[in-house]
């Protein structure tokens, strides 16, 4: 040990200390430790919250086959129950679908929920028909295909091919009328392959719905719900023979685009319209249009097709078809209220003006001789701008109005005559639309 004196340490006597080694081998067990111990923490954590979502969405999926198989597919009957899967898109909401998504196996409970389409699709499907528009014609050229005068064939041609939907088991069909429209013969071939000859019960051409039957019994009916139960986002999927037989009873599936659609026909006709993107092509008319719960909400008629649209279908509401189908079985045409006129144009600022009128609004019309308007006083060239005080501003306005009554009603017919620049109110008893 070196010893102090005065002056400094003895020279001679040295003493190291022993060098201290920093414990490494103590760190690197305890940071194995650490990432082991954390690492099963955190998958048994994870493993945990796993299981709890898994056991969450059997849960709701139990619940969900209980509530169809107590309410027979009508799969969601209360608010609590839509909290849980959304049945108006046939999916889970947007949470449920993203905790889903992140759980081990959900590829099975996603297949159990899309697996509804399919038993909605095999129940409904087997009520849809085709529908075969077949014409005759007559023909002068022989079977060498020369023109000879004294043969005087008469032939037969499939002119066009719908569908149509089973409305009662003893033989009813719904379709469209510009299926059925000019044919000669009309053939129905059901989901089992069958052929059937049909006859014409009545139609209505404003509505373009029709109703035909066939002579059978026991047929699988379709289950019609109502259109008015419909909300923008709801599921939909079309069912019809777009193309015919080839592509019989085809299925496309979408969503509700839009509801009282007005759309104007190529005839003319004004049509109050359930909107959807369910791919609607040509063949699918008269088909049926069905919601989540496998019922009939709409029968499918018309698609926009345009480089300037994409996927807009259309299709005819139940509410609708209900009450034109009574009218059809009852009395083979349907009985509607009418004012008896012609409606000539639609007034607006730019004709009015130009023709130096006191209105810029209403309905320029021409009373059919012997009819409810004529017999009241109206005239040719009388602008009708209110009914009831209500307000018109366009014929198809006009013409729901008078639609909601019932023959034999009277209505207060506000008018304006361009003849002497009158303002009258002439009451008219509404007659039936022939």
């Amino acid at each position: 040990m070196a010893e102090y004196y005065e002056g400094g340490y003895h020279q001679n006597d040295y003493y190291t200390k022993p060098k201290k080694h920093f414990p490494w081998a103590i760190v690197l067990l305890l940071m194995l430790f650490s990432a082991v111990g954390g690492g099963f923490f955190s998958y048994y954590l994870t493993e945990g919250r796993i299981a709890e979502q898994t056991a969450i969405m059997q849960a709701q999926i139990d619940e969900l086959n209980a509530k169809a198989e107590n309410a027979q597919n009508n799969i969601i009957t209360d608010t609590e129950g839509a909290t849980i899967i959304n049945t108006t898109q046939m999916m889970l909401t947007p949470e449920a679908m993203e905790q889903l998504l992140a759980t081990e196996g959900s590829e099975n409970v996603i297949d159990l929920i899309y697996g509804e389409v399919s038993s909605i699709y095999n129940n409904v499907s087997t009520s849809v028909v085709g529908i075969s528009n077949i014409i005759r014609y007559t023909s002068f050229y022989n079977g060498f295909g020369m023109f000879n005068k004294d043969t005087n064939q008469t032939q037969e041609i499939e002119q066009s091919t719908g569908s149509g939907v089973i409305y009662t088991s003893d033989g009813y069909i719904v379709t469209n009328y510009h299926v059925i429209e000019g044919a000669d013969r009309l053939q129905v071939t059901l989901a089992d392959g069958s052929v059937e000859e049909a006859s014409v019960i009545g139609f209505d051409q404003r509505t373009d719905l029709a109703l035909i039957k066939i002579e059978r019994k026991n047929l699988p009916a379709a289950k019609f719900g109502s259109s008015a139960t419909a909300q923008v986002g709801d599921f939909a999927m079309a069912i019809g023979n777009p193309g015919g037989e080839t592509f019989s009873r085809s299925l496309t599936t979408g969503t509700i685009s839009g509801l009282n659609r007005v759309v104007t026909t190529s005839e003319g006709l004004q049509l109050s319209m359930i909107q959807t993107d369910a791919a609607i092509n040509p063949g699918n008319s008269g088909g049926a249009l069905v919601n989540s719960r496998g019922e009939v909400i709409g029968i499918n008629t018309v698609k926009i097709s345009s480089t300037d649209y994409e996927g807009m279908g259309f299709a005819i509401p139940t509410d609708t078809m209900e009450e034109i189908v009574s009218d059809l079985m009852l009395y083979q045409k349907v009985i509607r209220p009418a004012l008896g006129i012609s409606m000539l144009r639609d007034i607006d600022s730019i004709f009015a003006e130009y023709n130096r009128l006191k209105v810029d609004y209403g309905v320029l019309i021409s009373p059919i001789e012997g009819g409810a308007a004529a017999s009241a006083g109206l005239q040719t060239y009388d602008i009708i701008t209110a009914i009831d005080g209500e307000k018109i501003t366009s014929s198809s306005q006009l013409q729901n109005i008078i639609f909601e009554h019932q023959i034999g009603d009277t209505v207060q017919v506000s008018i304006y005559r361009y003849t002497t620049e009158q303002i009258l109110d002439i009451n008219v008893t509404l007659g039936e639309l022939e």
